[in-house]
């Protein structure tokens, strides 16, 4: 009747999700991939000419100093790519991630597993940056475990408040003394 066709509607929703989800995720994997390539490349032919060793090498760029570079780039072309589909994402996308991420543990593909988690991590840096102030503050302070960085967290977001609503008159005056009230309490 209705009901097992309705199901099996559902069923195929879901499963178009999935696929829609695994497409951009792929395409998000092959342009990240794409771009830390060349821009490996790049500083491989770079460290060649400046200095004419094997990058390579262990005494070349290819040492523990170009990991962290490496690092580092990958993170920043990852946001740059992520920043392009974040309004594709949804939570069937995540869902997917995270399963690709623990699949490839499962497989111990480290390589990829790296890969997926920078990418995992550029996304919820960038819906933590569209959070709202009073609430990044928040996830800042759920972060940091010193009361005296807890009480430098509440004053700076205070302060910023301060800022933005003019800094004196009666809000100000009611604003500093929640920001002491706020760092009496982290303390």
């Amino acid at each position: 009747g209705e009901s097992a066709s309705g199901s099996a509607s559902g069923g195929s929703r879901r499963t178009r999700q999935l696929e829609g989800a695994g497409e951009l995720l792929q395409t998000i994997i092959d342009e990240v991939s794409r771009e830390h390539f060349i821009e490996e490349a790049a500083l491989m032919v770079e460290a060649q000419q400046d200095g004419g060793e094997d990058p390579a090498s262990p005494a070349g760029a290819g040492g523990d100093e170009s990991d962290g570079l490496s690092g580092k780039t990958l993170a920043v072309i990852a946001r740059k790519v992520v920043k392009v589909y974040m309004d594709q994402m949804d939570n069937v996308f995540l869902a997917a991630l995270l399963a690709y991420i623990q699949a490839a543990k499962d497989q111990e593909r480290e390589d990829v597993v790296e890969l997926l988690n920078c990418i995992y991590e550029q996304i919820i840096l960038l819906l933590r940056m569209d959070l709202p102030a009073g609430v990044q503050a928040v996830d800042i302070l759920t972060q940091v475990v010193g009361k005296g960085d807890r009480r430098n967290v509440l004053r700076r977001a205070a302060s910023l408040h301060l800022s933005k609503a003019g800094g004196g008159g009666e809000g100000g005056a009611k604003a500093r003394a929640e920001e002491e009230r706020a760092a009496e309490d982290a303390g």
